[in-house]
């Protein structure tokens, strides 16, 4: 799947005739770099496996993403990575590990791979999303 146009450059700001820095590569779907905060969730089921998990975006694509986080995945496990869209509500992706590498710290580094787009905005409770954010902050401090 490829992300839309337009969701792309409201999450990254690249747009094909600015002068944004992307990675220097051969790919069909330049990777531009970012850095910040969302989550993912592991199934879209409400329940136990719906708690969100912090994760930190590195590089973002038309057609996936880099990220890192404290938990572990498996490559081929399928998440699901929430994008903030400002001004428009967020969207959900469905998303496959293709490689998981341990990062240091801790932390693993996920290259994932866009499946489709999702509605889930049922899947995590408001109070849980709360949680969330307020775990983001500190972590940021």
């Amino acid at each position: 799947m490829i992300l839309p146009e337009e969701t792309f450059r409201l999450l990254t700001g690249y747009d094909e005739t600015s002068n944004a820095t992307v990675t220097n590569e051969q790919r069909e779907a330049p990777r531009v770099p970012v850095n910040f905060y969302t989550h993912v969730v592991r199934t879209l089921r409400v329940g136990d496996d719906a708690v969100p998990i912090v994760v930190k975006l590195e590089n973002l694509s038309r057609s996936g993403v880099r990220l890192l986080t404290q938990e572990d995945f498996r490559d081929g496990e399928t998440f699901f990575l929430r994008l903030q869209r400002e001004p428009d509500p967020p969207v959900w992706m469905r998303c496959r590990a293709l490689r998981v590498e341990r990062a240091g710290g801790g932390r693993h580094s996920i290259a994932a791979s866009f499946h489709d787009l999702v509605s889930g905005q049922e899947a995590v409770s408001p109070a849980a999303l709360h949680d969330v954010e307020r775990i983001r902050r500190k972590m940021m401090d």
